[in-house]
């Protein structure tokens, strides 16, 4: 356990180091926070207008929890594509070579139906906890995790 934490500790200093020396890697995370809030504006106000933050009285309207399954598969597969395409880069960087933004994107697309499986079965899994929150504590707010 302690030999994959090291490991661990080692990959992460490696990443670290690859990152300040090569400054054009961090678009990847600027673009992904941009486009994370972008997404997320654009369904807090349709959510709000379901009835998907209700007052603790109030039922949620089922509505809301489609529209938010549909928001975790999409801010999961906008982070994951851009984690995605910066590991790539990264891991091309480590090797010797010279990654450039265009390689990320080629490797962030190459695994999109594996991710686009998984944010799915996340969302759903999600989806679920939020639920049976709701159901315990008796409130109708829908809350995320």
């Amino acid at each position: 356990m302690f030999d994959n934490i090291g490991r661990s500790y080692q990959l992460a200093k490696a990443s670290w180091g690859v990152l300040r020396s090569d400054k054009k890697l961090l678009i990847f995370p600027l673009v992904s926070s941009v486009a994370l809030v972008i997404v997320t504006i654009g369904f807090a106000v349709p959510f709000v207008l379901l009835g998907g933050t209700p007052h603790t009285d109030q039922q949620v309207n089922p509505a809301a929890y489609v529209l938010a399954f549909v928001f975790y598969v999409v801010a999961y597969s906008v982070t994951f594509f851009f984690n995605t395409a910066l590991v790539g880069a990264a891991l091309i960087r480590l090797d010797g070579g010279d990654p450039t933004l265009r390689d990320g994107f080629r490797i962030a697309l190459s695994r999109r139906l594996v991710f686009g499986l998984l944010f799915i079965v996340v969302a759903f899994v999600g989806i679920l906890l939020i639920v049976a929150l709701a159901k315990v504590s008796g409130a109708g707010v829908m809350a995320g995790p």
